[in-house]
């Protein structure tokens, strides 16, 4: 411990030594290695870094030969050396959707999580997913150390709680649950983090903390691992890092506020040097018996966005821009180091991977989970190895928990299980709450022609009182509800409200009674959800370089609003979409639209799966 803290305190005395540092890495220890031979795949298992860098698409990475005005990144360009450069990696086009994609190897529709979980919404990903470190815990080797560090964001402390991510299955948890653009948050160098759902304020810069943490947790962990680091960088707040850990000169740089590109740069190349602190802190028979994947969450976001992206076709789209990302695998399985490989990869394919590394067979191991990853260590082996998949398929829908697919006509909302302290049973049943649709609250069970209220709050946890459960205030609506002669009520519950809890909220009706401790019988709790008229948007691409954008605006009808074809290889920047031309299609066009169509409804066909 103490020999690190005396490098940090060099860095923090000598502002360029953190590159002299990685440029020793680069020229001296990634040839050692990369001259090495691969090491055999018998054995016991090697251990696993991921490394998710957010918000970074493949045109910020030199080594892709895409971008222009870009940052100097050594560390990255090292482990591209050493490993194999994936040319065709995609993901979803926002980091929740990637981020639990990773976690599980699952689509966006099946997971339900389509787009970014926010920090007021209880909609995140299913206790019931399998995840990474649950997939390990059923190794045939036995369990593995495994550790998260940095952001999470795959749920929302005020819903779920500080544990969020130790209770998705992580032996350890070290970071920050949401942006730090959030309101916990003040930014890198001010951030409310979590460790293992002890909540205190870090002052340290949040790229330096993560790697702080990652380090010490390797140093004693129990092989063979996962550990996975999800940097913040270079996600907004756009900020100046420390000076020593970049080489972006922003002395005379105009506000982050009206140029926010040269601080983005300048993030990049921190979370780089960062990256090879990481890397250097491994022994090097350690790191000779790990695999390492560095791959981005999504596209480059449009306010520093660059040529040759446009704004229209960066984070947050469909287009390459928004979902085309880097992807670089080193370790003992790459047999040609320096190598590049055209097949397609996904996100989603990296639970696959790690499954494949640990020896667990997935369909025998979990014979009632539809999983949708690949592994790619086939392309480790032979970088001219043929695509384990025909198709590479994003999407992003709102909101969050439907999976992009249409709730039922009629349904009853969810009764939480948890009573209230009195006799009466609410329910709630009726057409899905969209806009201009009603469902039928009904109370019964209640003392009679007695005065009432319903309680509306945000879907926080209730707490227990008289030996029930009510739901704490403030509340946002409070309806006077008498009960009828028989004790029960009914009334229409309209679509489309909007709360500050967002689409959920949960409903409890409170009836004086003289004969309950607290004067009032209490029902259970029911969450309802209300919708907003949620959009999908889906892309498939084939090998050929024809890619179908799919806009769907579901509602009650699944109802195809628009379609659109791009044929890649001749327009990269997807400037022309084919179906608009008002031209007829070739024969070649007409094959490939009817291909991908074909693709999309198999691929959808096969439902949410829980």
């Amino acid at each position: 411990m103490s020999g690190r803290l005396r490098v940090r305190a060099g860095w923090r005395t000598d502002p360029f030594r953190v590159r002299r540092l990685v440029s020793f890495l680069v020229s001296s220890v990634v040839p050692f290695l990369s001259s090495s031979a691969p090491a055999a795949a018998s054995g016991p298992p090697e251990n696993v870094l991921v490394i998710l860098a957010d918000d970074i698409g493949v045109d910020m990475v030199p080594c892709y030969g895409i971008g222009t005005d870009l940052p100097v990144l050594p560390v990255i360009e090292g482990l591209a050396a050493e490993g194999v450069r994936f040319r065709n990696a995609y993901a979803h086009p926002s980091c929740s959707p990637t981020r639990a994609a990773v976690q599980t190897g699952r689509y966006p529709f099946r997971t339900g999580v389509g787009s970014e979980v926010t920090e007021i919404s209880n909609v995140g990903l299913r206790p019931e997913e399998v995840t990474l470190p649950e997939l390990l815990d059923a190794a045939p080797s036995g369990p593995w150390s495994h550790a998260y560090f940095g952001k999470w964001h795959l749920h929302a402390a005020d819903a779920f709680g500080v544990t969020a991510p130790n209770d998705a299955g992580w032996g350890h948890y070290a970071g920050a649950l949401d942006n730090l653009s959030a309101r916990v948050s003040n930014g890198y160098y001010d951030w409310q983090k979590v460790v293992d759902g002890t909540v205190t304020t870090s002052t340290t810069y949040a790229t330096t903390d993560t790697v702080d943490d990652a380090v010490a947790w390797i140093a004693a962990a129990a092989e063979p691992w996962l550990c996975q680091v999800s940097f913040h960088a270079a996600h907004h707040p756009w900020e100046a890092p420390p000076p020593e850990l970049c080489t972006e000169d922003l002395s005379a740089a105009p506000p982050a506020s009206e140029a926010p590109r040269p601080y983005y740069k300048a993030m990049i190349e921190a979370m780089d040097a960062e990256l090879g602190r990481l890397l250097a802190s491994l022994p090097p028979d350690v790191r000779q018996r790990t695999t390492i994947v560095f791959l981005g969450d999504n596209g480059t976001p449009a306010p520093v966005a660059a040529p040759p992206l446009g704004q229209g076709n960066s984070k947050g789209t469909l287009f390459e821009g928004g979902i085309r990302v880097p992807m670089i695998v080193a370790g003992p399985r790459v047999a040609t180091p320096g190598s590049e490989a055209d097949a397609f990869v996904h996100a989603v394919d990296l639970f696959a991977t790690v499954a494949d590394l640990a020896g667990v067979a997935l369909e025998a191991t979990f014979p009632d989970v539809l999983f949708d990853g690949r592994s790619i260590l086939p392309s480790l082996a032979d970088p001219n190895a043929p695509s384990q998949r025909a198709h590479v398929f994003s999407e992003r829908f709102f909101p969050n928990l439907d999976g992009g697919l249409p709730p039922p006509p009629f349904l009853c909302q969810e009764d939480v299980g948890l009573a209230g302290p009195g006799n009466s049973k609410l329910s709630v049943c009726g057409e899905a709450l969209f806009p201009g649709n009603v469902a039928a609250l009904r109370l019964v069970d209640a003392p009679p022609s007695s005065a009432g209220f319903l309680l509306a709050s945000a879907p926080f946890e209730p707490v227990t009182l008289a030996g029930g459960m009510v739901l704490p205030s403030p509340y946002f609506a409070v309806v006077p509800v008498p009960t009828d002669a028989k004790g029960e009520l009914s009334i229409a519950v309209p679509g489309g409200v909007k709360t500050v809890g967002g689409p959920l909220m949960h409903g409890q009706v409170a009836v004086a009674s003289a004969a309950l401790p607290l004067g009032w019988d209490l029902s259970n709790v029911v969450r309802m959800r209300f919708f907003d008229d949620p959009i999908t948007h889906r892309t498939v691409r084939n090998a050929t370089g024809y890619k179908l954008h799919r806009h769907v605006l579901e509602k009650k009808t699944g109802e195809v609003t628009k379609q659109a074809l791009y044929a890649l290889e001749l327009d990269p920047l997807e400037s022309n979409d084919i179906l608009s031309g008002g031209v007829g299609l070739t024969g070649a066009q007409a094959a490939a639209l009817a291909e991908l169509e074909a693709a999309l409804d198999a691929l959808l066909a096969t439902g949410p799966q829980g």
